[in-house]
């Protein structure tokens, strides 16, 4: 019963948030990058630095946080987040959540397929200046998505700096 309580008040603040525009003198080229992943996906993460780290982007720069589902899975990566983690008002106690939010990433990877509240929540509070995500997800937290069918970092790496050097280029 908490538990939906909690994903009623998170879609409120998902259906409140507004994605902002990007600055007119945004740079495509990313220096400090977030990942947000869900569990199911966690193997896909190492392929998915690597292939950024191939566009010229230090691993070292890049941070990844991980919604573990209900409850948190301590055996996961590093931070990571559960529904445990938000109170019933809708606010997260979780201090890594609350840093990888307020962490002005240039660019944010919201390497997840299919709808999850604490994931859009997370997305849509981000104070990163780019948010990619997949188009299989709400699209009003992303300023761009790509249309891959299945979930392959190293693809959706390279399909996403190609579109980023079409962009430079416009």
């Amino acid at each position: 019963m908490f538990s939906t309580f909690k994903k009623k008040t998170l879609k409120k603040a998902i259906n409140q948030a507004t994605l902002p525009g990007l600055a007119s003198d945004f740079d495509c080229n990313p220096k400090t990058i977030g990942i947000l992943i869900e569990k199911n996906e966690v193997s896909k993460v190492d392929e998915l630095i690597q292939a950024l780290r191939q566009s010229g982007v230090s691993a070292s720069q890049i941070n990844v946080l991980v919604y573990t589902g209900l409850t948190k899975a301590k055996q996961l990566l590093d931070p990571s987040f559960s529904m445990s983690d938000f109170t019933l008002t809708g606010e997260v106690q979780n201090q890594e959540v609350k840093n990888f939010i307020d962490q002005p990433f240039d660019w944010l990877i919201n390497f997840y397929a299919k709808d999850s509240v604490p994931l859009l929540w997370v997305s849509a509070k981000s104070k990163a200046k780019f948010k990619v995500g997949v188009a299989t997800v709400t699209p009003k937290i992303n300023h761009f998505s790509l249309d891959i069918q299945e979930l392959q970092a190293t693809q959706y790496a390279k399909h996403l700096m190609n579109y980023i050097t079409i962009f430079k280029t416009k």
